[in-house]
């Protein structure tokens, strides 16, 4: 995504920091995000990912805000920027990134933040059935955009770095082994996985997710593949948002409980 620079000037506390570390070429860039003051160290190219999450807020459901002790699962949580936000409101996130040197940058991100009680990280993708897979990594977004779905075929360049061997593991499984009752947000971004995660999970745990945030990959699935998945498990389209495209569902028992709520009115 092309980012406009009142972006940068919104999203970092001292932007033109950012940007001489960038033209610099540093291998490893910091950047801190001006409301919340969450520090990050990042690959040269994750920041840019900083003001999708914190100044578009393409992660936030409005009619399913994430509050001070829900329950998040991060899928691709990258360098921790939406682990460590929802975080520090207060929520446990459940960071999934099967990259390791995004894990890495994830591990240090969280502690750097003092979050490392709310936030449990792990290094692995998510998939239909518990297996090892090829990723694929890209230099892309400091490595944003690794995948384990064969980007052959895809329309945007993807230009693969290396390929290393990844663990699969099903969504339930690791929503069991975490033990959590209900899931307020269920976070996808997963460069072409997320079609197959919603496929894969078992029709009583729809009904505990509250919402769910969705960066789409036409490249892996139908677009409408997708939204008719959700739509068939009692999820409303919420918002739509023209990048990449970024879709909100929320079910619709938290649609009932936002329109009882104060936040409603």
């Amino acid at each position: 995504m092309t980012q406009p620079l009142a972006s940068w000037a919104l999203t970092y506390r001292y932007p033109l920091w950012v940007s001489l570390q960038r033209f610099l070429r540093r291998t490893v860039i910091s950047a801190t995000e001006r409301r919340t003051g969450l520090s990050f160290l990042c690959t040269p190219g994750a920041e840019r990912m900083m003001p999708e999450v914190f100044h578009y807020r393409v992660y936030d459901v409005p009619t399913a805000p994430v509050r001070k002790g829900d329950l998040v699962i991060d899928v691709g949580a990258s360098h921790g920027f939406v682990a460590c936000r929802y975080a520090a409101r207060g929520a446990r996130v459940l960071a999934i990134e099967p990259d390791p040197d995004s894990f890495l940058k994830l591990q240090v991100n969280v502690e750097a933040n003092g979050l490392t009680h709310l936030v449990q990280a792990l290094r692995c993708a998510v998939g239909a059935i518990e297996e090892e897979r090829p990723l694929y990594r890209s230099h892309e977004y400091g490595g944003g955009m690794s995948t384990t779905i064969s980007p052959r075929g895809r329309e945007q360049p993807f230009h693969t770095r290396d390929v290393l061997p990844v663990r699969i593991r099903p969504l339930a499984s690791l929503w069991a082994d975490w033990g959590a009752d209900r899931i307020r947000l269920l976070k996808l971004d997963c460069e072409g996985g997320e079609l197959e995660i919603l496929q894969s999970l078992p029709a009583p745990l729809w009904n505990r997710v509250d919402s769910i945030a969705i960066e789409a990959h036409a490249f892996a699935y139908p677009l409408e593949a997708l939204v008719a998945q959700a739509l068939e498990r009692g999820f409303h389209v919420s918002r739509v948002q023209s990048f990449y495209p970024n879709l909100h569902f929320v079910h619709r028992n938290a649609v009932l409980d936002w329109a009882r709520s104060e936040d409603a009115t």
